[in-house]
């Protein structure tokens, strides 16, 4: 039997016989990160390190910029004779901005509200909180005439009154 007979043998009756094991053949799928090479996943790393760094510098680049505004805003209220609570309430969130404390200046904000405008009756301290009170008080009254529900409608008109309350007090 020649080689061809017998070739012609094999393919004619059935497929050849498949070896148990793959010699050329594809290697097994994997996912996308094991097919990366070391370097590849160190360029993937790199990058994301240079976006990180340049989303922390416009931050830095934003809040410098808002600083100096606050430094002209304050030397201005200097010469215009400006309650004094509210400047170093501007320095204090230019130190914020600069520090990148977020909580700094709204604890001071409320402490000084607190301590000087409700337990020391200080003018000032009293027309911040006012303010404060003022813009709650109107965005309150906006949402009044958007609510259909009646409980949330009972539940707001009640908030407004206590806004109102608070107001008078504080004059």
């Amino acid at each position: 039997m020649s080689l061809r007979d017998y070739a012609a043998e094999r393919s004619a009756g059935s497929e050849p016989p498949q070896p148990d094991f793959e010699i050329f053949g594809d290697p097994p799928t994997k996912s996308e990160p094991e097919r990366k090479s070391t370097l590849e996943r160190e360029q993937d790393r790199q990058k994301q390190e240079l976006l990180k760094a340049h989303e922390v510098y416009a931050a830095y680049q934003s809040n410098t910029r808002k600083a100096e505004q606050i430094t002209i805003d304050i030397s201005k209220g200097l010469q215009r004779g400006e309650n004094l609570a509210a400047l170093f309430l501007k320095a204090v969130e230019c130190i914020s901005l600069l520090t990148d404390n977020r909580v700094l200046y709204s604890t001071s904000k409320s402490t000084i509200q607190t301590v000087y405008g409700i337990a020391l009756h200080e003018r000032a301290a009293a027309d911040l909180t006012a303010a404060a009170v003022t813009d709650r008080l109107d965005k309150l009254r906006q949402s009044e005439h958007e609510i259909t529900d009646e409980a949330a409608k009972s539940r707001l008109q009640q908030a407004i009154r206590e806004h109102e309350k608070l107001l008078k007090d504080l004059e």
